[in-house]
């Protein structure tokens, strides 16, 4: 039997930049590093091909555990407002694989951007997960790009 799919997860947070470094934020390598992931995670390599049907891979370590690896390949891509990429976990997280998809809109509120994640297809079982993911992750966000561009 299939797994039921879970309603979108969105989850939205107002930043202190401009669309412009926000969307830097998420596109180059050195930078994702700094931000990525949740809370208490590290990211010890991020590869981007940052066009239309260019993947990524994205090497994130929990605190106690080995690495596990996130693939994607970008569907939309439209600097400095809105970034589209296919999700899929690599083999060292658990349960059956799936092949998602995220949405990041960043629209200008007057000093501030907001951005918007919208987490699609996901399976039940494993979007609360990454409602809890994505929570701390655009607080990593939103913390990072207060700092980084004052």
């Amino acid at each position: 039997m299939a797994d039921v799919i879970a309603p979108p997860v969105l989850v939205s947070r107002r930043v202190r930049a401009s669309p412009e470094q926000v969307f830097r934020a998420w596109t180059e390598p050195d930078l994702l590093k700094k931000w990525w992931g949740p809370a208490s995670f590290s990211v010890p390599s991020v590869e981007l091909d940052l066009r239309v049907g260019g993947q990524f891979v994205f090497a994130m370590k929990p605190p106690d555990r080995p690495a596990h690896l996130l693939f994607g390949t970008y569907v939309e891509i439209q600097p400095p407002k809105r970034l589209v990429f296919t999700w899929m976990w690599g083999d060292a997280v658990p349960g059956p694989k799936f092949d998602s998809l995220v949405t990041v809109e960043m629209r200008p509120v007057g000093a501030e951007t907001e951005v918007t994640v919208t987490h699609e297809k996901l399976p039940q079982p494993v979007a609360t997960m990454h409602v809890e993911g994505w929570t701390s992750t655009m607080d990593s966000l939103q913390s990072f790009v207060a700092e980084t561009f004052r």
